[in-house]
C-alpha cells in the first residue's frame, strides 16, 4: 500500500475539498490498528477519524499500489502532452487575422480639461 498525509484542517476551517479529492484519487483512512506497537502517535479517540493516525491537521492515508502506478502514468502523460503542447507552439498556427490586437491608448485628464504635452520650441 501506499500511504501519504492528507490535510483535513486548514487553520480554524475543515479543509473538505481537499479530503474529497483524496478520497475521490482511492486514498482511505489508515487504521491505528495497521500500524506497528512499536510507534505511538497521537490519535483522535472521538469524531469523525477516531482510531485513524492525526498528527496536528493531517491524517494517514492509504492506496494500493496499482492505484499508484496509475496515478504516475497519468502524471507522466499530463507532463507529455503539455510539453508537446509547448514544442509545437500552438499560436504559431493561428492566422494573424484571428490574433486579438491589444491596441491601447491612455489620455490623462484633469479637472474635464484634457492635458497634452507641449510642443517642444526651438529657437
Amino acid at each position: 500500500m501506499g500511504q501519504r498525509w492528507v490535510r483535513i484542517d486548514r487553520g480554524d476551517n475543515k479543509d473538505a475539498m481537499n479530503y474529497s479529492r483524496a478520497l475521490r484519487d482511492g486514498w482511505r483512512v489508515r487504521s491505528l490498528d495497521t500500524v506497528p506497537d512499536s510507534y505511538h502517535p497521537p490519535i483522535k479517540v472521538n469524531g469523525t477519524f477516531a482510531g485513524a493516525l492525526v498528527v496536528d491537521d493531517v491524517v494517514l492515508c492509504e492506496r494500493p499500489i496499482e492505484r499508484d502506478k496509475q496515478a504516475e502514468a497519468r502524471r507522466e502523460r499530463r507532463v507529455a502532452w503539455q510539453t508537446d503542447a509547448v514544442n509545437n507552439n500552438v499560436l504559431r498556427e493561428i492566422p494573424e487575422h484571428l490574433v486579438r490586437q491589444n491596441v491601447r491608448e491612455t489620455k490623462v485628464s484633469r479637472g474635464g480639461r484634457s492635458i497634452h504635452p507641449t510642443p517642444q520650441v526651438q529657437d
